[in-house]
């Protein structure tokens, strides 16, 4: 039986993370508008020395990672904050408490979860790519989907995180052995207004279709979660389509990075981007989910 937790706090709006291209264009207009041309050592129009930051990380847990696009911000960029909470998705449902966050783009920045599973890293580079990472003995290691060119602060930054029981239970419902050389991806395809920290119940919306690109091999998914009540909830191969959960898997993903998408008729939801890494599970939660518009 898996039961999700779901406490009363008032949800953030969630809006889209800005794409590759997207960026190269802001960037770009913002230097013509500091009447500079975005190269270390320029001055802005006022004569200020213009900071040109490039943060680089080793993330953790392997090997270096590179930021997608060597983006120079044509002023100082600043730094922001990171906050959430790490949930206990299954019985006995509740916080992860004492978890290390780190943010795999930005090695050195480190939070500690509290008993209430909240956590703030500050200092984290604007204009730069984010993911998160929950390590926890009793938990397999869990990635956050990846915040595109973070320019204000992240709150309500969710981790759904099975125990190690819970998740090799889950693998065996679906017939899966999980493969330590590729990742396992979940996401959840969330109603209007829907928060892991609005009112209790469920937050999913009915009646949806996840795809993700690139595509994988059908029998990697996607895989449905069934909500048979507030305290069942597992993945069935057997469902085409979301249920009042709105949970969905992806098993044994070739690393790499993927954007899931979320389709029913007459709605929009958010995309989701990903970073499948060997060895981890990657879970774009609610509110920064498949929301929907």
């Amino acid at each position: 039986m898996l039961a999700v937790l779901s406490p009363a706090v008032r949800a953030r709006p969630v809006s889209t993370p800005p794409q590759a291209a997207f960026r190269r264009l802001l960037v770009a207009s913002l230097a013509v508008l500091a009447g500079c041309d975005g190269t270390p050592g320029a001055d802005a129009a006022d004569g200020t020395p213009i900071d040109v930051t490039s943060a680089e990380g080793d993330g953790t847990d392997g090997g270096d990672v590179d930021d997608a696009e060597d983006v120079h911000v044509p002023f100082d960029s600043g730094t922001v904050s990171i906050s959430g909470n790490a949930f206990r998705f299954g019985p006995p449902g509740g916080f992860v408490a004492g978890a290390e966050i780190t943010v795999l783009e930005h090695s050195g920045l480190l939070a500690v979860t509290d008993d209430d599973g909240a956590f703030r890293i500050d200092g984290v580079p604007a204009w730069r790519d984010a993911t998160l990472i929950l390590n926890h003995p009793d938990h397999p290691p869990i990635q956050t989907g990846t915040f595109g060119t973070v320019v204000e602060p992240l709150d309500q930054v969710t981790f759904q995180a099975p125990t190690r029981e819970v998740f090799e239970f889950m693998a065996s419902l679906v017939g899966v052995t999980p493969d330590p050389a590729r990742c396992q991806i979940g996401s959840t395809v969330t109603r209007v207004g829907g928060s892991l920290y609005g009112p209790g119940g469920s937050h999913g919306e009915t009646g949806a279709t996840v795809t993700i690109e690139p595509a994988v091999p059908a029998e990697q998914g996607p895989i449905y979660f069934n909500l048979v009540s507030a305290d069942v909830i597992f993945p069935d191969p057997a469902l085409t389509e979301t249920t009042e959960d709105g949970g969905v898997l992806f098993v044994n993903v070739e690393p790499g990075e993927y954007v899931l998408a979320a389709h029913k008729a007459g709605m929009t939801f958010t995309p989701a981007r990903v970073l499948c890494r060997a060895g981890f599970l990657v879970n774009a939660s609610p509110p920064w989910a498949l929301q929907g518009q």
